[in-house]
């Protein structure tokens, strides 16, 4: 098992905290990954980022319990944190909360149901991008990876 060092000057993060992605899963390590546990060769490192997905939805909507088969899943694939929350789980909405207000102050426009991927979305979060609306499974992630590929090539 080898592990290899990240450089320090590409992260200002304390310890160059960096997140590899695999199918096994979320791999988290300070200062080193272990790459030959990484499975999938195309997985994304997301260098000084904790990226989610925060799906707000309501248990009533349909869309939005279909689409719960799949959405978690895919985010995860694509190196993201996935928070479901239910706009009926009150304690879970006003944790969230902030984060739909900044993008929808009055919710008028959201869709059901809305993604929102932000940057660190217990603190001091940063709305990178949004997917509105059910999608199939397919048209779903390639609307994720647009978001992903667009904060990409702003941030270079």
């Amino acid at each position: 098992m080898s592990f290899l060092p990240l450089p320090n000057a590409q992260c200002p993060m304390p310890h160059s905290l960096i997140s590899a992605v695999g199918y096994g899963g979320i791999l988290k390590y300070i200062g080193f990954i272990n790459y030959s546990t990484i499975q999938n060769p195309k997985s994304k490192i997301q260098n000084c980022m904790s990226l989610a997905v925060v799906k707000f939805s309501s248990e009533e909507c349909g869309i939005c319990h279909k689409m719960s088969f799949y959405d978690q899943k895919v985010s995860e694939e694509l190196g993201l944190q996935f928070i479901d929350v239910k706009m009926q789980d009150t304690a879970t909405y006003r944790k969230y909360r902030q984060i739909l207000l900044t993008q929808y102050p009055d919710k008028s426009q959201m869709g059901w149901p809305t993604y929102i991927i932000c940057d660190s979305p217990e603190g001091e979060f940063q709305i990178i991008g949004e997917v509105k609306g059910g999608h199939p499974k397919g048209e779903f992630r390639t609307r994720l990876q647009e978001v992903l590929n667009s904060n990409a090539s702003t941030s270079n």
